[in-house]
């Protein structure tokens, strides 16, 4: 499947009521269309974590070559990714601007922006 495919299904997801699912819902049906197009995210080799810091809601996974895999929590990881889980949804959900985010101290990075960069670009 193409990156045309994988934005396809995540702009469905988005569009069907994402903002009525938990971030937890969420990121399941992400990782789910990530799973399914490898393809879509060809050429992205990097290990990723997200942190809801006020629920702690994690997911760690790594993309080689666009091959989603899980990671454990104690794994090392390319960049995190931290906000509230209202700011993660809101973020995914296209209500937050990732620029204004960080700006604010909504979102933190640590890591590689490279990394970041990458993935970003997938959505």
């Amino acid at each position: 499947m193409s990156k045309e495919t994988f934005q396809m299904e995540i702009r469905q997801l988005m569009d069907q009521g994402s903002g009525e699912m938990s971030l937890p819902q969420l990121l399941d049906q992400i990782i789910g269309i990530m799973t399914r197009n490898p393809d879509g995210m060809a050429g992205v080799t990097n290990r990723y974590r997200l942190c809801a810091t006020d629920t702690g809601c994690t997911r760690s996974f790594s993309l080689q070559d666009g091959h989603y895999s899980e990671l454990s929590a104690e794994d090392k990881v390319d960049v995190t990714i931290s906000a509230t889980e209202e700011n993660l949804l809101a973020l995914f959900n296209g209500k937050l601007n990732p620029a204004a985010a960080i700006l604010k101290g909504k979102l933190k990075i640590q890591g590689s922006l490279g990394a970041l960069t990458k993935l970003a670009a997938l959505f």
